[in-house]
């Protein structure tokens, strides 16, 4: 048995990441006309004529920016952090032109749709460190056609 102290802390760390996962979607979101993605909590989406504009929403001091295109080439960056994830590739870069809050992080990611068309993403966030952006990669690993 933990003890009590121990215990509340792990019950909040769990409801925490819980409450970030796009599992716990709050919500479907359509992507396009055939398309669709899980929308965490604390994200909103608006539609864009070649996708989806994501905003972190909240009280934050540096949130998440996602775009997702749909049909949109993408360039992954030529240097730095390279990786996959799932069924697709990304790639991290910094820009040092931030502010007191740090550079700005990008994320890149591609993957291609089971018809073939690319499906690309562009996050963004500034931060001292390099930011955690396996929320924007679970969102796009969640992009499937409509029922």
């Amino acid at each position: 048995m933990l003890p009590r102290h121990l215990h509340r802390r792990a019950v909040l760390i769990g409801a925490l990441s819980l409450s970030a996962h796009p599992s716990m979607a709050q919500h479907l979101v359509p992507l396009g006309a055939a398309l669709q993605l899980n929308l965490p909590p604390g994200f909103e989406a608006t539609e864009i004529p070649t996708g989806l504009d994501i905003q972190q929403t909240g009280n934050l001091r540096s949130p998440m920016s996602v775009r997702i295109n749909v049909d949109v080439p993408l360039q992954l960056h030529y240097r730095l952090i390279y990786g996959r994830h799932q069924d697709f590739r990304y790639s991290i870069g910094t820009r040092p032109t931030g502010g007191s809050g740090g550079p700005i992080h990008e994320l890149r990611a591609r993957r291609m749709l089971p018809d073939g068309r690319p499906l690309a993403m562009l996050a963004y966030r500034q931060s001292e460190r390099l930011p955690d952006f396996g929320i924007a990669l679970d969102m796009l690993a969640s992009v499937r056609p409509r029922n």
